[in-house]
């Protein structure tokens, strides 16, 4: 940032300047009054308050002239003025006494104008003063902190181009965002244009009641029951075969041919006192009310139809094949040790940022073929993919500086893992992974921990816009770059320089007292985060957002700080579900070699673990028990940190983050 009050320095000009314009427009006004100045033939020959606000307000030429017409008078060079209206005559005069009446209302105007000028100007003044000095002891107590506001601290240090992911062949015109848009290489662009389904067809009809009296031979489930739940999902995603949801929400993969699926529609009563909304009902037959796999269509007020697509997990692997050069140029990629963007760092605006939608479309593509290959038993295959998706996440980590950069990042590198996550777990629910794959597969989640790169993402926030803000006060008011300019216009620079500086400094300074106890809810050390601080900071976030208009030092903050609670919330679900993924891993090689699964979780120490993750909610396990001898129950607390303990039937409350 430089030395304390840099950004600050014409300060002691501007303010000289104006005590200088007061003081002597106060004293025109009063030695107008003394000599007389209306009786006299002049240009301005008005009252002591209007000379006043016009001296105020045009300064540079009024004064001067003052300076001449007061030397002309006191020498007896200007004639008093002749034909004084006679006081009688001009109270008879309807059209005269209107004109004095108009100017004395246009004068006390024009000094309400100028007096409302200068107390906005003294405001701005004090601000611009007070703020440096603010900002600078507040500067002071963060770096005594060891927090770093230095945007070259933020900066990734270079790295040998031979060793650099995006310095192969491809990698940049494939993964890094081009300048003025966002969009993607023509090799990626019908990554997702697969549309190769069945038309829609009819799987289930769904009578919902309070009583299961009337169910009439349907399959009866209910809806606060957590292995009925289950049951709805293993119904809608293996009513034609093997089959599981697929990545893009548009369909049921399955490993029959799409020619040959036939479907009888299933009778399903659900059995709950509250009718459900086809979000949570939705929610109930596919673990989420996101995906759209299943489309819902309501007969009555208590019965639905439910529709699906098709699609078959052989057509999509020879459709998708077409990209295996490119995806073997990624694989070669990946291998490099480093990940750096080569480009211009200082202006944060500006940094180059990798191609998000790129990432998102490999990353669902490779995800999808891995579902496809454990349809179809085979797991290796699907490791590979799998293996690929992981690498290409680890690239936004940007080692060897593990610098995300931006939240942005940070959090799409959190959406990725959540779905890698989440294909790791239709392995499981596909009984598809062998023990090989199942150790390489616990050994990279092993390896997971974003927690670190999501605190230093708030950061770095925070630095850029600090970074921003400097570069937005110093470079358009910069006089000494621009020394062609009139004095008016530097005079208007030096305005506008130091009421930005108070501006912008202020409101760095609400952002950074808002995003630091967002800092305090992650411990990257420890691997937790904390939900009730975070709900009890966003009260003050939602407090501190009911600003007025003219609470200037808070404007910007509405959009300077980002939504945080949802991203800490987003991050910590799915940051344990990996932690969930790698305990699984570990339970299933333990059932591999035993036939059933532990009676505890400290049982798979060490031979099937090396060291069980926590729960990231609040440090302790991870919630298990053994329910059969081919099942068990694994959970984190969630979100509200109220677990259901031995009722386990999480989906009463849906508070609970279960691995299915």
């Amino acid at each position: 940032m430089g030395n304390r009050g840099t950004p600050f320095d014409t300060n002691i000009y501007f303010d000289l300047g104006w005590v200088l314009v007061l003081s002597t427009s106060i004293w025109a006004a009063i030695d107008s009054k003394r000599i007389e100045l209306q009786r006299y033939k002049l240009l301005i020959n008005s009252r002591p308050i209007v000379l006043f606000s016009v001296c105020s307000l045009l300064w540079i030429f009024i004064f001067p002239w003052y300076l001449r017409a007061r030397f002309k008078i006191k020498a007896g060079e200007i004639d008093i003025k002749e034909g004084v209206f006679d006081k009688a005559r001009t109270d008879k005069s309807f059209f005269r006494r209107f004109l004095r009446k108009t100017e004395y209302v246009g004068q006390n105007i024009l000094f309400v104008f100028v007096l409302a000028k200068l107390v906005l100007w003294s405001s701005l003044s004090f601000e611009s003063w007070h703020a440096p000095r603010i900002w600078a002891d507040y500067k002071h107590q963060l770096e005594a902190r060891g927090e770093s506001l230095d945007w070259n601290d933020m900066i990734p240090p270079p790295v040998p181009d031979v060793q650099n992911f995006f310095e192969v062949r491809m990698m940049s015109e494939w993964f890094v965002k081009p300048p003025g848009g966002m969009q993607i290489g023509d090799d990626f662009q019908f990554l997702t244009t697969y549309t190769n389904t069945t038309p829609q067809i009819l799987i289930a009809s769904i009578a919902i009641g309070p009583d299961s009296t009337t169910s009439h031979g349907a399959i009866v489930l209910r809806f606060d029951d957590f292995e009925s739940h289950r049951k709805a999902m293993q119904l809608v995603q293996n009513i034609a075969g093997r089959g599981v949801f697929d990545v893009f929400g548009r369909c049921i993969l399955t490993a029959e041919p799409t020619a040959t699926i036939q479907v009888k529609p299933l009778k399903i009563f659900l059995v709950t006192s509250n009718t459900p909304n086809i979000g949570a009902l939705k929610a109930f037959f596919t673990a989420a009310p996101g995906p759209a796999s299943i489309v819902f269509t309501r007969i009555e007020s208590n019965s639905y139809n439910i529709s699906a697509y098709f699609s078959s997990a052989n057509d999509y692997l020879k459709w998708s094949d077409q990209f295996d050069a490119d995806f073997n140029l990624i694989r070669d990629a990946v291998k490099q040790p480093y990940a750096r963007i080569n480009g211009n760092y200082n202006i944060p605006t500006s940094i180059p940022i990798p191609n998000f939608i790129s990432l998102r479309n490999v990353s669902e593509t490779l995800a999808q073929r891995a579902k496809c290959y454990l349809l179809l038993g085979q797991p290796d295959k699907a490791l590979q993919e799998l293996t690929l998706f992981n690498n290409l996440r680890r690239v936004l980590e940007f080692a060897p500086s593990n610098k995300p950069m931006s939240l942005v990042t940070a959090m799409i590198n959190v959406a990725i893992l959540g779905l890698y996550a989440n294909t790791i777990n239709d392995g499981f629910q596909l009984n598809a992974w062998e023990e090989p794959q199942l150790e390489t597969l616990e050994s990279q989640l092993q390896q997971i921990n974003l927690a670190p790169f999501l605190r230093d993402a708030f950061h770095e926030d925070e630095v850029a816009l600090l970074r921003t803000a400097q570069q937005t006060i110093a470079t358009p008011y910069d006089i000494q770059r621009n020394p062609d300019l009139s004095l008016s216009q530097k005079l208007g620079l030096v305005h506008y320089r130091n009421f930005m500086s108070a501006f912008y400094y202020l409101n760095i300074m609400n952002i950074i007292k808002m995003d630091e106890p967002i800092l305090s809810c992650i411990d990257p050390g420890h691997d937790i985060v904390w939900p009730q601080r975070v709900d009890a900071i966003q009260r003050e976030h939602d407090k501190f957002f009911n600003v007025h208009f003219w609470q200037f030092d808070k404007l910007l903050a509405l959009i300077g700080v980002p939504n945080f609670s949802r991203a800490l919330e987003v991050f910590t679900f799915n940051q344990n579900e990996a932690n969930e993924a790698e305990i699984a891993c570990a339970l299933e090689r333990y059932h591999l070699a035993h036939n059933k699964y532990p009676n505890t979780l400290d049982d798979l120490v060490p031979q099937f673990i090396n060291q069980l993750p926590h729960d990231i909610i609040d440090g302790v396990p991870l919630k298990y028990r053994p329910i059969s001898n081919d099942r068990f129950g694994l959970y984190s607390v969630g979100w509200d940190e109220t677990g259901n303990g031995d009722q386990y039937k999480p989906f009463v409350n849906g508070k609970d983050w279960i691995w299915l």
